[in-house]
């Protein structure tokens, strides 16, 4: 048998602005997790080398993350698949990740909750993440997390991932529209978080016009108590969320709002609203609201909807 080993840190990595990488193959290469095989962060700031375009690549079988960046990068068009821990990372602001496509990554047995996926944001603000294909990763697709701010997720398709299609932890300020979710989550289904779209502990979030079909769950919120992570703007809790104009399918799991902090402030005073949405759902209790499973009726009696 032929054994392969590799021990080159990276492919293109560096910090001088205004770099452009397109029509590479990259693949095999050693990076440690947190690190990309392309990455813009030669002394792994969260700013790096502003202005790169990653575009065109198909980067492959490498280590840790596939492409990571920092601040004011554009990655377009690129197949990012089968890498160790991610497909795609970054930190930093004010970068753009479009039409790309990233597959079965988490292919090393990193911890998952730790990090490991298609994707994982970062102390970001102002990211757009728009018209990715993110399908088969082992691990959540598109996942922000530890304060990130101010991004938008639209016209996603997320496919077939091991935890939630879309997953938005302990951060600010989001838009979640016209995703199409399928199939995500049944690595991790129970209370809610399997859903298509997950918020944990995160206020200001707006998730609309998504179609969220056969999911371990549907869309969901979980507030639990987050006081030991950085909070740098506003409590990270649940309020302010609108769901609306989502049309949800569910055979099983559940759609709606979970603590375990012991303060149902959460379902009355926070302005938490779900309005004008459509629900295919198959028999029983396939609604969380109040600290229980109840019935699309009783759901509807809550003002829900």
């Amino acid at each position: 048998k032929t054994v392969e080993t590799s021990i080159t840190f990276g492919a293109v990595y560096g910090n001088s602005p205004n770099v452009t990488i397109t029509g590479l193959v990259v693949e095999k290469y050693a990076n440690p997790a947190q690190h990309g095989a392309i990455d813009n962060r030669y002394n792994n700031s969260d700013a790096g080398g502003e202005n790169w375009v990653i575009a065109g690549n198909e980067v492959r079988l490498n280590h840790g993350v596939g492409i990571k960046v920092g601040k004011n990068a554009r990655v377009e068009g690129n197949n990012v698949h089968h890498n160790g821990q991610l497909g795609i990372g970054a930190v930093g602001s004010g970068s753009r990740f479009e039409s790309n496509e990233i597959a079965y990554n988490g292919q090393i047995p990193f911890w998952v909750d730790w990090e490991r996926g298609g994707t994982k944001f970062a102390k970001t603000t102002n990211i757009q993440l728009i018209d990715n294909y993110v399908h088969h990763n082992d691990g959540p697709g598109l996942w922000a997390d530890l304060s990130a701010k101010d991004m938008l997720f639209a016209d996603n398709t997320v496919i077939g991932n091991s935890k939630a299609g879309i997953y938005y932890e302990i951060s600010y300020d989001a838009v979640i529209r016209d995703n199409y979710l399928e199939g995500n989550g049944f690595g991790f289904d129970a209370w809610l978080w399997g859903g298509g779209i997950v918020i944990s502990s995160s206020p200001n979030v707006e998730i609309y016009g998504n179609t969220v079909v056969n999911n371990g769950d549907g869309i969901g919120a979980v507030e639990q108590d987050r006081s030991g992570d950085p909070a740098p703007y506003v409590p990270l809790v649940i309020s302010n969320l609108y769901v609306h104009h989502n049309t949800v399918t569910m055979s099983q799991g559940v759609t709606g709002v979970a603590q375990d902090v012991g303060n149902k402030a959460v379902f009355t005073s926070r302005n938490n609203r779900w309005e004008n949405n459509t629900y295919h759902v198959g028999s029983g209790n396939r609604f969380e609201w109040d600290n229980r499973q109840i019935s699309y009726d009783v759901w509807r009696g809550y003002g829900l909807n």
